[in-house]
């Protein structure tokens, strides 16, 4: 891994021709230190960075960087096979903050996704073209990997029938489309916090 520092035409307007001109760098790092017969411990540090003619030299920072202040994102899939209603989605949980989003237009396409990467949560439609939601419930409620998954359905069929199967097949939850951003996002996060 290297760094290189870009220098423009106003560095000898400022710096004038003085070679031995040295650059500081600050670069937070978390380094682990172990100790014997402990857990390992890490130490955040910095490296000035000087002219090749010397030595770079680490130094202490700050305790911000220490590990419990770093926050874990969170995956969501989102699975609709409209392309307006997966931003509608994202849109809605953004507000959650450390969430990233991963979209399947297809139950098809969420099966594969599921597949290679892993996620926390599921938002699920059933009344997709290729797979049925339902199917792709069942897909994750088969497999020990994702039997704790959390899995919500939105979706536009707000029979009860529709709904006790989806419960009955593991469903986390159940909503009705058009949703309520301001009541959605925090179900979301209570599911994420939990999981």
């Amino acid at each position: 891994m290297g760094l290189g520092i870009a220098t423009g035409p106003d560095r000898k307007a400022r710096l004038g021709n003085q070679p031995r001109r040295a650059f500081r760098l600050a670069i937070p790092v978390l380094m682990p230190t172990g100790i014997p017969g402990g857990s390992p411990r890490y130490r955040a540090s910095s490296t000035s960075v000087v002219p090749s003619t010397s030595v770079a030299v680490q130094r202490p920072l700050t305790p911000f960087f220490a590990p419990q202040y770093i926050r874990t994102m969170r995956t969501i899939l989102v699975v609709d096979d409209s392309p307006t209603m997966r931003r509608m989605i994202m849109a809605a949980l953004r507000e959650l903050g450390d969430v990233a989003f991963d979209q399947a237009g297809s139950g098809l396409e969420a099966i594969e996704r599921l597949a290679v990467s892993p996620v926390d949560l599921v938002v699920l439609d059933l009344n997709m073209p290729d797979v049925h939601g339902l199917e792709v419930l069942r897909f994750v409620r088969s497999h020990d990997r994702f039997r704790s998954l959390p899995v919500v359905v939105l979706t536009t069929r707000g029979d009860d029938e529709s709904r006790r199967a989806a419960l009955d097949e593991g469903a986390t939850r159940y909503v009705t489309k058009p949703f309520q951003p301001a009541a959605f996002a925090p179900e979301i996060r209570s599911l994420l916090d939990v999981a």
